[in-house]
């Protein structure tokens, strides 16, 4: 057993990220405030492209009025489209085919408009699953321009390289989701969205802490904050006596307090690396053989009956599962299987990757 993430849940009690409130100026306007502004706000794009944001826009203002709440960003939530991560637009698509309201060919751009002019904040994990080739340059264009003229400072050639396109689209996201500056970003929400991208990309969100280190770069960051998340929800840190004995669920405390007892008298002297190898040796080879042999076991003094139980067990190898002596053979004696053709599954088929999100931007 390992605590990997140990040491990646001991940060986010430390820097917890901003929680998203349910009014702020922009998404307490009325739907004739948020139209005038988004208009102002596309004011440099072509007609046809206006076009589609603002009536887009519109459509899916007229669809969240009809959801209880005192501003959008309420509605948005109470029309459960922030939990439809992938079939959110079926919402909006299905009133608007029975109230034969507007296209709903419109709604993608309207949702990223609405989003650009920070009218709603989705959660990050929507916002992943949002499908658009502009987000990341409509968010840059649209939101906080003297603090993405800091960050590119900072950044320097790697902003406008293809390293730095992960990092520049993680920003958007949190500039989206949390709202407010560049400089208002916490080391709690960089935390909250590298768990979020770790378990929501098919690629499992590795190699993505550069934006970290842009954002530590401003100097905005308190002088506690990690000096790197790479890596931060895998690696365990070293945790406390009590979780090292812990992890095996032992079931009488007497015993368990003992042996944590024992192992807290051993750790003065020890590495954490040592301590850890000690309680893997100790708890498992000690006692959970015997709950296994004894449930219910509540003293280490041992009859003669469970110790001789006890040290036949250890001498005894358990019986290999079906199929082992095959996995185990040189490759040059596994039977060969018959030649099936080309795959035609998916590039990101879950049969194929393990994962079913959307590969990363």
């Amino acid at each position: 057993m390992a605590f990997h993430g140990a040491a990646h849940k001991a940060l986010r009690e430390t820097f917890p990220p901003r929680l998203v409130p349910d009014a702020w100026t922009a998404t307490a306007e009325s739907r004739d405030q948020v139209m005038d502004r988004l208009r102002d706000l596309s004011a440099d794009s072509s007609k046809h492209t206006c076009y589609h944001r603002i009536r887009g826009a519109e459509q899916i203002l007229r669809w969240l009025e009809t959801f209880p709440g005192a501003t959008w960003q309420q509605r948005w939530r109470n029309s459960t489209a922030d939990d439809q991560l992938r079939g959110w637009i079926g919402l909006p698509r299905a009133w608007h085919a029975d109230h034969g309201v507007g296209v709903a060919s419109y709604l993608p751009s309207g949702a990223l408009h609405l989003i650009c002019g920070d009218v709603i904040r989705p959660r990050p994990d929507w916002l992943m699953h949002l499908h658009s080739t502009n987000f990341r340059s409509r968010i840059e264009a649209t939101r906080d321009q003297d603090g993405y003229a800091e960050l590119a400072a900072v950044a320097g050639p790697a902003w406008s390289a293809r390293v730095g396109r992960p990092a520049c689209h993680q920003i958007a996201v949190l500039l989206a989701a949390k709202g407010r500056r560049i400089r208002d970003i916490t080391v709690g929400d960089c935390l909250g969205l590298r768990a979020t991208e770790s378990r929501v990309y098919s690629c499992g969100g590795t190699g993505r802490s550069l934006f970290y280190s842009w954002l530590k770069g401003l100097g905005h960051l308190p002088p506690d904050a990690p000096h790197t998340l790479r890596d931060v929800t895998r690696h365990s840190g070293q945790v406390s006596v009590a979780d090292l004995v812990g992890r095996y669920h032992l079931q009488n405390t007497a015993v368990r307090d003992l042996l944590v007892d024992y192992l807290a008298e051993r750790r003065p002297a020890l590495d954490f690396s040592s301590l850890e190898n000690l309680s893997r040796i100790l708890v498992p080879a000690l006692l959970e053989n015997l709950e296994d042999l004894r449930p219910g076991i509540d003293s280490l003094r041992l009859s003669a009956e469970t110790a001789a139980a006890r040290k036949e067990r250890v001498r005894t190898r358990p019986q290999a599962p079906a199929g082992w002596h095959l996995r185990h053979q040189p490759a040059a004696e596994l039977p060969r299987l018959p030649d099936r053709g080309p795959c035609l599954l998916p590039r990101h088929h879950p049969v194929g990757r393990g994962r079913t999100g959307p590969p990363c931007p």
